[in-house]
């Protein structure tokens, strides 16, 4: 899995004629792919222009997210018992309330993530098709102004999506670390707290990317609409043009 990382995650200077969709779109799917939100893996080839499912891959995939859920569902069960066992000071009625939510709050982040891997597992296999069709689109249409497109879906995923998924991470951990509090009160929170939500906008990203992915092929789609309808406007006047001229000669 780590030399998976290294070797996906590497990112290498591309050129204009370099660039392509899928491979802007792998060192995302790589990061996804340790959150355990794609099922069924990906095969990129060796040229990073086509993709391919490994079937089998869903067994594996399946009992690493099964390791994800159980680590999540135990460390939810060891933070509620913290939660009602911590003596505290204040009135029972505030420490109550304050408890129950604290645990609502728990319980709802963790429903969220379990309904996240359960949407990954039910539409595996739309993720790819869906991929597969957009790519495939993209390379029927003409390449005149397709780079300037793509640096910019470029830019969308290094610095907007992966540059925020690290930027929070970090973030979430300096604050958690950095509490006036023991060790094991850290790990819960991290495992808890800071994994719930790091799942979910894990997922939301990687919905975000394929949004994304549509967008930059509607712009392509209107550049190449729109340097159609310049060829037929200038096709049109050379036609009228050549009327003309016919129909002054004597």
């Amino acid at each position: 899995m780590l030399k998976k990382l290294k070797r996906n995650s590497t990112v290498k200077p591309e050129t204009d004629l370099q660039l392509d969709m899928l491979k802007i779109f792998k060192p995302f799917y790589t990061l996804v792919s340790l959150y355990g939100l794609c099922p069924l893996s990906i095969k990129f080839s060796k040229s990073g222009n086509e993709i391919s499912s490994i079937p089998k891959s869903i067994y594996f995939n399946i009992v690493y997210i099964s390791c994800i859920l159980i680590a999540c569902h135990t460390f939810l069960a060891i933070h509620i018992h913290s939660v009602f066992t911590f003596e505290t000071k204040e009135s029972m009625t505030a420490a109550l309330l304050t408890q129950m939510n604290y645990v609502l709050e728990l319980f709802l982040l963790l429903l969220s993530c379990d309904i996240t891997y359960i949407c990954a597992f039910l539409n595996r296999y739309k993720y790819i098709n869906i991929m597969k069709k957009v790519v495939a689109m993209w390379r029927a249409l003409p390449y005149q102004d397709s780079n300037q497109i793509l640096r910019e879906f470029r830019y969308e995923v290094r610095m907007v999506v992966l540059g925020t998924l690290l930027i929070y991470n970090v973030i979430m951990q300096c604050i958690n670390f950095s509490r006036h509090s023991n060790l094991w009160k850290m790990i819960m929170v991290l495992m808890t707290f800071d994994l719930y939500q790091s799942i979910q906008y894990a997922m939301v990203f990687f919905y975000y990317v394929f949004i994304m992915m549509l967008v930059t092929l509607l712009k392509n789609i209107r550049v190449n609409l729109n340097k159609l309808a310049m060829e037929k406007q200038k096709l049109d006047n050379y036609v009228k043009d050549y009327k003309l001229s016919t129909f002054v000669m004597p």
